[in-house]
């Protein structure tokens, strides 16, 4: 006998009763990200600043800010407003990251949101958030956030399924039956820190180093190195396809005697 999907089991609460669910995905950084978990109230009403907990159509569960009602309206933290057709389960009462546990404040949050998008659509703010970002997290600043980030590489194992589809989905999203495989098959490295997770690789079951990712906060750690490192076997890994964006990971490949063999805007494929 199946198990009905996640959505529909909320669906069916009733009214009043409260549930935790973990959020996945970067649409509510940086007041949530992937990992967290929310607490919502089923059936209860919600107006502009609540979260909210919807079910999108393909029975996926959305956590967003809502931004009006009559209709309903709802975006990410930063935007933009999603398409209709959400169908909303509850409102968030509280949320929790790791062992640290607080209520959700509409008061607070509706400013901040406001604020923010407001941001997002001035240019000289986008330029000055640029310009922040890489001067936090340039080279030379590395050796101040790795001990306080306490950055660390491992391997996962099968049982690890879904922490491996909540660290990736920072980066990209999968099947759940392609991220079944890649656990199955291949072997997965992740970096992670305080801050949650800061890196992934993939040596899939054909031999090619995959699915390398690196957050921009944890750029210049030697990280892509440590990974590339822990997943390499020469007689095992033939090639790699990686980011073009993801500069670090390319010279840590050619550190491990990988040369560039084709480029496209968007991926460059290396081997030995």
């Amino acid at each position: 006998m199946s198990v009905p999907p996640l959505g529909l089991l909320l669906r069916a609460l009733q009214p009043g009763v409260k549930r935790w669910v973990r959020v996945r995905g970067s649409s509510m950084w940086p007041l949530l990200v992937s990992g967290d978990e929310v607490q919502f109230e089923r059936g209860a009403a919600v107006g502009p600043g609540d979260a909210a907990v919807l079910l999108r159509g393909d029975g996926a569960l959305v956590t967003h800010v809502v931004s009006g009602v009559e209709p309903l309206r709802t975006c990410g933290f930063l935007g933009p407003e999603d398409a209709p057709g959400l169908e909303l389960l509850g409102a968030v009462r509280r949320v929790r990251r790791g062992p640290v546990e607080a209520p959700y404040v509409r008061a607070l949050v509706w400013p901040l949101h406001l604020a923010a998008a407001a941001a997002q659509g001035s240019t000289l703010a986008r330029a000055a958030w640029h310009v922040a970002v890489s001067t936090l997290f340039g080279p030379g600043t590395g050796s101040l956030r790795r001990p306080a980030l306490g950055v660390s590489v491992r391997t996962l194992d099968r049982t690890e399924l879904e922490h491996f589809a909540i660290g990736l989905s920072h980066f990209e999203t999968l099947s759940p039956a392609h991220l079944e495989r890649l656990l199955t098959h291949g072997r997965v490295s992740f970096a992670e820190s305080r801050l949650g997770v800061a890196g992934t690789l993939v040596r899939t079951e054909g031999g090619v180093l995959a699915h390398a990712h690196l957050a921009a906060w944890a750029r210049h750690l030697g990280l892509e190195e440590r990974l590339v490192g822990s997943l390499d076997v020469p007689e095992l890994v033939t090639s790699a396809e990686v980011p073009t964006r993801e500069v670090g990971f390319v010279e840590a490949l050619r550190a491990h005697g990988f040369r560039e063999h084709d480029f496209t805007p968007r991926t460059v494929t290396l081997k030995r």
